[in-house]
């Protein structure tokens, strides 16, 4: 570029360029690099949280299921008409 900022040639442009693309890869590569490594340390803080979820969805799946099958017994106990010496 002159004094004037006016572009003197294309070979300027084309270094221009490059050094713009080279600083904005170095840049994009060390962002990478740093959001990986955070995302590494979230995992970790994260990962007993999602385990201790994971237990408690399947045991509230058990207990659900277990009510409803005694649920289930209880209407078909009820209403085979056993009344256990009632008359």
């Amino acid at each position: 570029m002159s004094s004037k900022g006016y572009h003197t040639s294309n070979s300027e442009d084309s270094l221009d360029t490059e050094e713009v693309l080279e600083t904005v890869g170095a840049a994009l590569f060390a962002a990478a690099q740093k959001a990986n490594s955070q995302e590494k340390k979230i995992s970790v803080l994260l990962g007993g949280y999602m385990n201790r979820q994971k237990t408690l969805s399947a045991k509230f799946s058990e207990a659900n299921s277990a009510y409803i099958q005694s649920s289930i017994q209880k209407h078909i106990f009820e209403g085979n008409g056993v009344n256990h010496g009632r008359q």
